[in-house]
């Protein structure tokens, strides 16, 4: 039987990296993976909201690599992700996407107001997507483990 981290590590496996004709680089699943595969993806993306998204898939990959880290203590794994250290990269996350600038209401509503300066609190709504694409991604692996677990 398949366990989370085997699941995790799968999926993880499965993503690559190309590049578009504009020269930026993206990850997707490559050509003929499972589709327990591409369902895990589609909710870690919303079910739908953000697909495709290329930060989902980032954050998707993160997910697995935390999952396989710490697959016995779901908190340890959420709690090892961290958001880029990157300003360019924090603007670009928060300009993909008209939604974004929500994650960082809620991370203030939910962790109090940052006054630390913009680029801390747009630091922090990242973080908070990257927890919720966590939490997407973990309950995806353990509904298949616990399907898998009903048919045995």
């Amino acid at each position: 039987m398949k366990t989370m981290q085997s699941l995790a590590r799968e999926l993880y496996n499965a993503l690559e990296t190309k590049t578009r004709p504009n020269g930026d680089d993206f990850l997707c699943l490559k050509e003929n993976s499972p589709q327990w595969m591409t369902d895990v993806i589609y909710a870690a993306h919303g079910r739908g909201e953000y697909l495709p998204d290329d930060w989902r898939y980032k954050f998707t990959e993160a997910a697995c690599s935390a999952i396989i880290e710490h697959e016995d203590d779901r908190d340890a794994g959420r709690d090892s992700l961290e958001p880029s250290i990157y300003t360019g990269q924090l603007l670009q996350w928060l300009a993909s996407n008209l939604n974004r600038p929500e994650y960082c209401d809620i991370a203030n509503r939910e962790w109090g107001a940052d006054t630390d300066g913009i680029v801390r609190t747009i630091s922090r709504g990242q973080l908070y997507e990257m927890y919720e694409t966590f939490d997407l991604v973990y309950d995806a692996l353990e509904a298949l483990v616990n399907d898998q677990e009903e048919a045995a």
